[in-house]
């Protein structure tokens, strides 16, 4: 499960670069309790890439480069 909230984050600071917030999450962050929604929280976890990324033209990504959060570029 580790890896699902790895990608929510990132898709969070994805966001944060580009100055449009994610606020969309699920704020579920107790393992049982996504694990009881199995599929159907996996299937809103691709969604809401779908959502944000979609709308991103390539100015907004290049040639800025972002610091990571822990501070590397």
């Amino acid at each position: 499960m580790r890896k699902v909230s790895d990608v929510e984050e990132n898709r969070t600071w994805i966001g944060e670069c580009v100055k449009r917030p994610v606020t969309d999450l699920d704020p579920d962050t107790d393992l049982v309790g996504i694990a009881h929604k199995d599929r159907a929280f996996l299937d809103e976890v691709l969604a809401g890439w779908r959502r944000h990324l979609v709308v991103l033209a390539d100015a907004e990504l290049a040639p800025t480069t972002y610091k990571s959060r822990w501070g590397e570029a």
